[in-house]
């Protein structure tokens, strides 16, 4: 997508805003008194505005999207002529919000370009920033009454899985520019960058989910050492052999900073640290917690084989959930593809994971086959990162199908112009031979023929 430089900066703000929107969407809700869907809708309006003036009014939707919406139309339809039959989980707020993702989603794909893809990646920075901040002032403020830093997850401005998702993604777009070769990364701003990596993580590893957030970290170094060549190569595994160094140092000088799931799972599986578990005040909470966890995976399998086909309808999960006291109040599936399965059924959630599947696909073309892959390996990062999110909490909302839009489009668009990576440039040489190009993130090899 190539706009003019007026209209950019209007999709770059209206990018921005949908992710703040959706990040402190609950907090406003509570300040103001406003309906949470009304700050998730107002993207929408905004996004199809532009969408409308950038096309003089011809909104052209690519087949492949007119497909999904097609199956996301039928799902919608058969879920609200069930509740026909079953009122109480009609077409509700929650259902409604779906149709405002899959907006966003759809205009995404006809206004969002490759240009704009750094507003993401300063609205994630930028907030991650901001919740560090937070963070930080509560663990004072906690510390200094005496109480354990675990607390501050109960006073931060919102909940840990927000921190999570902010903090792991600001992290691997981080790193990929760490690592990027790009001339205009000075020392200083190379210090910057290692210094919010820094920042990030400890955060994270203090007061939020850390085991997803480790998880999505050892994605991004795994995909970085398969995608990377030569020296970059030995560059990302000279890097991790040092982090995971310093961890073990630091939590040898300072055990209590352990976090405490690793003690719970080192005794749970291998009957070790039986010591300090006796001493965790958190660890009968922490072990009715995963309880509670495998009474939910059991329950959403259940209502997944009561209605395999269509589901039970987007957002209806939490409408049974109040209907088992065993759940004990928990009125999600902890699993955005779990919810997706039971809600939407085989027959979206099929096309859901084919597309996302596609996508991930996509990404890994781009890096292997484009010569300026920064980009390539951010997308990468941020759909694998929001794949590991997804499958222990819920993170289905605007930022995740915007992110999906991104991809969609820079990997569509940079796959049909791959010819164009490789054509003739400055000191490249004869295009009949093969031809390696230094640009962007990593040498790329490439082995185009006239």
């Amino acid at each position: 997508m190539e706009h003019s430089k007026v209209n950019n900066q209007w999709i770059n703000l209206v990018v921005i805003l949908t992710i703040i929107l959706n990040t402190f969407g609950a907090p406003l809700s509570r300040l103001t008194h406003i309906p949470s869907i009304v700050f998730t809708g107002i993207p929408v309006v905004l996004l199809g505005g532009i969408a409308y003036f950038i096309t003089n009014g011809k909104m052209v939707v690519k087949k492949e999207i007119r497909v999904y919406l097609c199956i996301i139309c039928l799902t919608l339809l058969i879920h609200t002529l069930k509740s026909v039959f079953k009122p109480e989980i009609g077409f509700g707020d929650y259902e409604l919000k779906y149709v405002i993702y899959f907006f966003i989603f759809i205009l995404g794909t006809v206004v969002l370009g490759e240009e704009n893809f750094k507003a993401v990646e300063i609205s994630f920075i930028g907030i991650s920033l901001f919740l560090s901040v937070d963070a930080i002032m509560h663990v004072r403020e906690i510390t200094s009454q005496g109480l354990g830093i675990y607390n501050v997850m109960n006073v931060t401005l919102l909940d840990k899985s927000y921190y999570t998702c902010m903090l792991s993604l600001s992290v691997v777009f981080l790193v990929v520019d760490f690592f990027s070769e790009r001339k205009n990364l000075t020392i200083i701003k190379k210090s910057l960058i290692f210094c919010c990596i820094i920042l990030f993580t400890a955060v994270d590893l203090i007061i939020a989910q850390s085991k997803l957030f480790l998880m999505v970290l050892a994605t991004t170094g795994l995909f970085l050492i398969i995608f990377s060549k030569g020296s970059q190569r030995k560059k990302v595994i000279w890097a991790l052999l040092l982090a995971i160094f310093a961890v073990i140092l630091v939590f040898s000088v300072r055990p209590d900073w352990i976090p405490e799931y690793v003690y719970i799972f080192l005794y749970r599986t291998f009957g070790l640290f039986e010591d300090v578990i006796s001493n965790m005040p958190r660890y009968h909470r922490m072990t009715s917690t995963y309880r509670t966890r495998n009474v939910i995976y059991e329950y959403a399998f259940q209502l997944f084989f009561e209605n395999p086909l269509v589901g039970i309808g987007f957002g209806n999960y939490k409408v049974y959930a109040a209907e088992n006291v065993a759940l004990g109040g928990v009125f999600q599936t902890e699993s955005s593809y779990l919810g997706i399965l039971v809600e939407g059924g085989l027959f979206y959630a099929t096309v859901h994971f084919a597309f996302l599947f596609k996508l991930f696909i996509n990404t890994v073309k781009g890096v292997k086959k484009c010569a300026q892959s920064d980009i390539f390996y951010k997308l990468l990062f941020g759909i694998t990162g929001y794949i590991v999110l997804n499958s222990g909490n819920d993170f289905y909302n605007s930022t995740y199908w915007l992110i999906l839009a991104f991809v969609y489009n820079i990997t569509t668009t940079r796959l049909k112009r791959e010819k164009a990576c490789v054509i003739n440039r400055k000191g490249i040489g004869d295009r009949t031979n093969e031809t390696v190009i230094y640009s962007g993130r990593f040498q790329v090899e490439t082995g185009y023929r006239r």
